[in-house]
């Protein structure tokens, strides 16, 4: 690819990739390349001098249009990508996300491509015809840092932002149903608690939505009795934390419970038929931070934790630590062969002026999106084109 790859979505065929980059632009190609493909050569075009004798009149002139008429073909124009590709749609900001949705509306079944960006947009647009744009989902302040649509909910978008919070809109009317902005007494507790702990003096209005994983309530377990609803887990950049949302038929996030791990989320899965999720940890930052390295003991800290969504005493369901973690950090002991003095090599590699260490940068990133106070729209292309710079 060109420029760098921010997100990769099967097409509903699943014959077929939709690839995002994060110069804007959204290609599809397909899964399994064609043997036979060949790059069709770009047609050579004459030389038109765009001057005429009607438009210069003296004699210096009129014998470099002259020499103009000779020249030969001009060079062919740089060719493109070397591999089957289609461009669906661009963007003139920065892209940070895309998703493929299907639905029927004005009584046609159809696809659609969603797409966010560093300037607060989300955009609808028609899959395979991205020129056709269906409407927006307006409402972030800050940049949209991650989308999700719940398999049992396809009608509600989920998207999270640098404010920080998580809203919920019907993508197909372009409403905003809902919205969780983290001010309630118990979330801004638990992120006041982990930030006291962090050596990067960061604070909740410099945080962002880093992930987002809806859960479903379609397994066959008893643990969950309304099977009309499903759980929003929330993971903010850099932060212990695992914020559990209820997601209503109405578009609804209720606080369901906050999770609290060893680390800082990673990432985060779903065994399966199954109400259990697997979360991938940090292990070389201190909690909390983005840019403190753990001391070379830290390579005793566990890389997976587990949890399980079981009933509660209450007759709801609660999140509680499985013990499938403990055989998983064991079986995967070994794997990672870090050198004995990694931390302080990555300690003074860092930027004193970037929110991240080096690997810091790789784990994270978000903060990159954050525009400073007086900063216009169009930087976004500049810093593209920096990033641009680097790939090449």
């Amino acid at each position: 690819m060109p420029k760098r790859i921010c997100a990769i979505v099967l097409d509903p065929s699943e014959k077929k990739i939709v690839v995002g980059d994060k110069f804007g632009d959204v290609y599809c190609l397909p899964l399994h390349p064609s043997k036979d493909y060949v790059r069709p050569k770009p047609a050579a075009q004459a030389f038109q001098p765009s001057a005429t004798e009607l438009t210069v009149h003296t004699k210096g002139n009129l014998e470099a249009l002259r020499q103009q008429r000779e020249q030969k073909n001009i060079s062919p124009r740089k060719e493109g990508l070397e591999f089957e590709h289609r461009l669906l749609l661009g963007h003139v900001s920065l892209l940070t996300d895309v998703l493929i949705a299907t639905a029927v509306i004005e009584q046609r079944e159809g696809a659609f491509t969603i797409t966010s960006d560093r300037d607060e947009h989300i955009r609808v647009s028609r899959y395979p015809q991205g020129h056709v744009i269906q409407g927006y989902c307006l409402g972030h302040s800050d940049f949209v840092s991650q989308l999700c649509i719940p398999g049992w909910s396809p009608e509600h978008l989920i998207s999270g932002g640098g404010e920080p919070s998580v809203k919920v809109f019907d993508w197909q009317k372009g409403l905003l149903l809902s919205e969780e902005n983290f001010e309630g007494d118990e979330v801004k507790a638990a992120v006041t608690k982990a930030l006291a702990s962090n050596k990067d003096d960061r604070s909740l209005d410099k945080l962002a939505i880093s992930g987002i994983w809806a859960i479903g309530t379609e397994s066959t377990t008893t643990a969950i009795e309304d099977r009309k609803t499903g759980l929003i887990l929330a993971a903010f950049e850099g932060l212990p934390l695992l914020v559990s949302f209820t997601l209503g038929a109405d578009g609804r996030l209720d606080l369901h419970q906050i999770i609290e791990t060893s680390s800082n989320v990673l990432d985060v899965v779903r065994i399966a038929e199954g109400d259990l999720i697997i979360i991938s940890l940090d292990t070389a930052h201190e909690k909390a931070a983005t840019k403190s390295l753990k001391a070379e003991s830290g390579n005793e800290s566990v890389s997976l934790e587990a949890f399980e969504l079981t009933s509660a005493e209450n007759g709801g369901t609660v999140w509680r630590l499985a013990g499938i973690a403990e055989r998983l950090n064991t079986s995967i002991t070994g794997i990672e062969d870090r050198p004995v003095a990694w931390g302080a090599a990555m300690m003074d590699q860092r930027n004193a002026r970037s929110s991240y260490s080096t690997l810091g940068e790789f784990l994270y990133g978000l903060e990159n999106l954050r525009k400073k106070r007086g900063q216009a729209a169009e930087d976004g292309e500049a810093e593209a084109d920096q990033e641009a710079e680097g790939d090449a």
